[in-house]
């Protein structure tokens, strides 16, 4: 993280997935509770503002019905603890 960009990256036996996304592009973020889909880790779900972050469409989940992408991400580690 720094002031102006978020990043995520991941490298999951040799599949690498990196993101990037400009604070002013990001409409909202959401963490999802823990569940059994989700091994018991939460999930953080980033929401771009609608038509921004198109270059990234093919990682997003998903797209909500006013056509803002969704990002789910995911850590083994509860995020409060990882702030820390």
């Amino acid at each position: 993280m720094s002031a102006r960009i978020v990043g995520f990256y991941a490298n999951f036996f040799g599949h690498k997935t990196k993101f990037y996304f400009l604070w002013e592009d990001i409409d909202d973020i959401e963490i999802q509770a823990p569940c059994l889909s989700s091994l018991g880790s939460p999930t953080l779900i980033i929401i771009l503002k609608k038509e921004r972050g198109l270059d990234a469409i093919h990682g997003a989940k998903s797209q909500d019905e006013e056509g803002r992408l969704k990002f789910y991400f995911q850590s083994f580690i509860p995020f409060d603890v990882a702030a820390r």
